[in-house]
């Protein structure tokens, strides 16, 4: 799993990069960096529940940020 969240992360940051300097559009950058967000939520959320406290949930524009 660590190995796959690993790629997500990587293509996320390739991605953010590329969209800082218009090599991308803001749709495609959102193509590519949104899986990574969706494994970060859902694993905050799994945590969350197992240690009683507040999901840490990041969105896009926070990510990109």
């Amino acid at each position: 799993m660590t190995s796959d969240v690993e790629k997500l992360y990587v293509n996320a940051n390739d991605a953010k990069a590329l969209l800082r300097v218009n090599a991308i559009s803001y749709d495609e950058a959102k193509r590519r960096i949104m899986p990574y967000i969706d494994k970060w939520n859902m694993v905050s959320k799994e945590k969350s529940k197992k240690f009683h406290v507040r999901p840490r949930k990041i969105t896009f524009s926070s990510f990109i940020r």
